[in-house]
């Protein structure tokens, strides 16, 4: 099994997960990675000259060298696993869709991300390393080249870089600064287009404010790939969240806020993506999995309920507490202990047989179902797991389908207006 860690693309490393619980209690070797990360991994000129996701070529380089090496380990070479969170999920997606990845790996496993993600980062790659430049007194004139850019750039030191992104970052109000992007080499195009073509199957000041939940609602449409937002779809998502106080100034509860930035950054397109790869007749068994369980000492957290990160308490012993994403630590209750060893169990009994249900399969009474596009069933995973089926069943069909629906109907109307307009004149 092969770790990709998270971190946004922009911070995180290998060391700071131990996989004491898959490797001592469940019989399998794990690999932890590294990988460049921020303006080192993914700084890009949107072209030739630096085309970017140097993280990914170097998650690639990993997978390469276990498939040459682990057997020296142990390890079985046609057997291997890539399991990630968050900025890792997605770039196992990104792999999966990969033709470059292709054969250096038999499963993945995907935590809290999907590559769908991808498009919800914008793409203004020369800007961004203009402002870079100029960030660090380098000539970002418009007659300057990316190529003088970038000379310059590699003159100065790493402190001075990540400062440079820090500044970016609080500038434009998102840790999305350097991401990942279509290269057209290891990502050929838009996953979402990818994966419609079965050939390449191998912080605000005020986050209260009424102003800053409608630019969030605005920001984040286009996770839905719908492209720059209309008022009619922003003020249905908005409604739909906030009912009549849509149509008010009033504060935005926290709550509210942390359910869209789930929703669309994290559920909507997971559950996008392993709707996609049911689809697909040649892909493997596919299994969703629902961390449904409110870890007893996040209690004390503004928002309730299960957290980004959440499962990395369960699943590792975490060195590092930049990793806990909840900035809360805890010893678990013997109940979560328990949680946390059908959890690990359940991911190795995947890598090691394709199955996740071997461990599980006493307390639940039956297996896992597979996913498919007709039941939609998963686990939902607590303290006492069930099968259950549509997750999060009305939010996600806001993002997944009424959006596309009223964005569809806006267009058309917009089509007939103007086609009418056209009548008028002639």
């Amino acid at each position: 099994m092969v770790w990709i860690h998270g971190g946004g693309f922009r911070v995180g490393d290998a060391a700071s997960y131990r996989p004491t619980k898959l490797v001592a209690d469940n019989d399998v070797i794990v690999v932890t990675i590294q990988y460049r990360l921020g303006v080192f991994g993914f700084l890009s000129t949107g072209d030739a000259t630096a085309p970017g996701n140097y993280g990914l070529w170097d998650q690639r380089l990993a997978l390469v060298w276990v498939k040459d090496n682990i057997r020296a380990f142990g390890g079985d070479p046609d057997l291997v696993t890539i399991f990630g969170e968050s900025a890792g999920a997605i770039s196992i997606g990104i792999h999966v869709i990969s033709p470059a990845s292709n054969g250096l790996f038999q499963r993945v496993i995907t935590q809290s991300g999907s590559p769908y993600m991808q498009r919800c980062f914008p793409e203004n790659y020369s800007n961004k390393i203009k402002e870079l430049a100029s960030a660090l007194g380098c000539s970002s004139d418009p007659g300057t080249s990316f190529t003088t850019m970038l000379d310059c750039l590699r003159g100065k030191s790493v402190e001075e870089l990540t400062h440079a992104e820090t500044i970016l970052s609080q500038t434009h109000n998102t840790d999305f600064v350097f991401m990942p992007r279509v290269d057209g080499e290891l990502l050929l195009d838009n996953p979402g287009r990818l994966m419609a073509d079965e050939v390449h199957m191998a912080l605000a000041n005020d986050m209260h404010s009424v102003t800053f939940f409608r630019h969030v609602l605005d920001t984040w449409m286009s996770c839905a790939d719908l492209g720059p937002a209309s008022g009619v779809a922003s003020k249905v998502l908005e409604f739909f969240y906030r009912g009549p106080d849509a149509f008010t100034n009033k504060s935005v509860p926290l709550d509210t806020l942390v359910q869209v930035y789930g929703d669309a950054l994290i559920s909507a397109p997971c559950l996008a993506w392993i709707r996609t790869l049911a689809d697909q007749p040649h892909t493997g068994g596919r299994y969703l999995y629902w961390l449904n369980h409110d870890l007893s000492f996040n209690r004390a957290y503004p928002v309730q309920g299960t957290h980004h990160g959440d499962e990395l308490l369960l699943e590792f012993d975490l060195i590092s507490d930049a990793m806990c994403f909840t900035s809360k630590r805890g010893p678990l209750t013997p109940e979560e202990e328990k949680l946390s060893s059908d959890f690990v169990s359940m991911l190795a009994d995947f890598a090691r047989t394709g199955n996740p249900s071997v461990h599980l399969r006493s307390s639940l009474g039956e297996d896992i179902p597979q996913f498919t596009s007709q039941g939609e069933a998963y686990l939902s995973l607590s303290t006492n797991p069930s099968i259950q089926h549509h997750v999060m069943r009305e939010r996600l069909a806001v993002w997944l389908q009424l959006l596309p629906e009223v964005k569809k109907s806006i267009n058309q109307l917009t089509q007939q207006t103007a086609q009418e307009r056209v009548k008028d004149e002639l």
